[in-house]
């Protein structure tokens, strides 16, 4: 099986736990479980870590879309669905790759903004949490493709 097959699978896994455990964290709380916070706290942290996958996979459709020359990992314990070197890319597709990941950021929260609610701390946790890792995307990943975006068309864009 391809190693992003194996990927794939790996986290529909953990979207499907997340699912789970978000679940279970609004069936504790509504009984008031002495489990309910630790549970919500899981849960919530699963749904963030989950945000990061899909932002991931937003990262490798904008690639494969772009064109942009990848290295797919050898393992499934791979955080990371693929690593690029901005040297053998050239503008345009790294600006692909990038703009799939904000895409898919984007996404996510719309749609975490339209299902959670504040009524649950896991929900809470989750929005929390993922809004930490949207700000820590616009502060690692926003600058190098903003100064890679402002480059000549058909820059390397590890230049």
């Amino acid at each position: 099986m391809p190693i992003l097959a194996k990927i794939l699978l790996r986290d529909l896994l953990i979207g499907a736990i997340t699912l789970a455990l978000m679940r279970l964290s609004h069936a504790l709380e509504a009984a008031h479980s002495m489990m309910s916070v630790p549970v919500a706290v899981a849960a919530g942290a699963a749904v963030a870590y989950a945000g990061f996958l899909f932002h991931e996979w937003g990262h490798l459709a904008g690639a494969r879309v772009g064109g942009c020359q990848i290295a797919l990992p050898t393992s499934v314990r791979s955080v990371f669905l693929f690593g690029v070197d901005p040297a053998r890319n050239r503008r345009e597709p790294f600006l692909a790759l990038s703009l799939g990941g904000f895409i898919a950021s984007g996404v996510a929260v719309v749609f975490l903004l339209a299902v959670l609610s504040f009524h649950w701390l896991a929900d809470i946790v989750a929005l929390f949490l993922t809004g930490l890792g949207v700000l820590a995307t616009f502060v690692l990943e926003i600058p190098p493709a903003w100064r890679v975006y402002r480059m000549p068309a058909g820059s390397p864009a590890g230049s």
